[in-house]
């Protein structure tokens, strides 16, 4: 808080103080007893001030800390969430190929047999034509 001090030209520090106390008291609503009373007054302002200031930025500093945390955690989240959806898409492709290459090798075995089947039975009829 800012008082203006005014300075009294006709040299009387009675007057001067009777000012300041006045101007106080308009500004404040508080009846002083004297000028010490007003500068005291306004030094424990002075320190409040300073004190108010130092907690708001205190207060600031925390909200800004818990900002960034949150924004941490849920940089985390999505980062973890991407990661699992990729492993969960990982999973699906190596299932899905381990599916395809049994399909693939199941395939193949009945080709064969089938190939083997009908060289037996190519045989088998070679051999009533031909006995």
């Amino acid at each position: 808080m800012l008082i203006a001090y005014r300075v009294v030209t006709d040299g009387s520090s009675q007057t001067s103080e009777k000012i300041i106390i006045q101007n106080y008291y308009q500004e404040t609503g508080i009846r002083a007893a004297s000028k010490a009373e007003v500068i005291e007054a306004n030094l424990l302002a002075a320190e409040e001030q300073r004190k108010n200031s130092a907690q708001q930025t205190k207060e600031r500093a925390l909200q800004e800390q818990e900002r960034k945390y949150k924004q941490f955690i849920d940089e985390s989240e999505r980062t973890g969430s991407q990661v699992s959806a990729e492993l969960t898409r990982a999973a699906e492709q190596e299932r899905y190929e381990a599916e395809r290459k049994k399909q693939q090798l199941e395939d193949d075995e009945r080709r064969r047999l089938e190939a083997e089947n009908a060289r037996a039975e190519e045989a088998i009829n070679k051999w009533k034509k031909h006995p």
